[in-house]
């Protein structure tokens, strides 16, 4: 009875822990394209500045708010992915 029982609590539980891995890896795979897509075109914005202002923004420290709203917003999404999988 107990080895019963004991299976069936291990399978439940790794088979949401199995669930919620997958989910969570697809979901960053796909979050991470449009991450890159987006920094792509950031990028491509700066392309047709002069090089002074450049090196001013870059001394002004500009690039900071751009990477630190990206992990921002990847920490949500892994910590929405997470939350949603996990039993409460």
């Amino acid at each position: 009875m107990w080895a019963a029982l004991t299976s069936t609590v291990i399978g439940s539980i790794l088979a949401r822990a199995l669930l919620a891995l997958g989910v969570g890896i697809l979901s960053m795979m796909g979050f991470e394209e449009l991450l890159t897509l987006a920094m792509d075109e950031i990028e491509a914005l700066f392309t047709g500045i002069p090089a002074d202002l450049l090196g001013l923004m870059g001394y002004m420290h500009a690039d900071l708010p751009i990477s630190a709203w990206f992990a921002g917003q990847t920490a949500a999404l892994a910590l929405s992915t997470a939350t949603r999988f996990l039993p409460k």
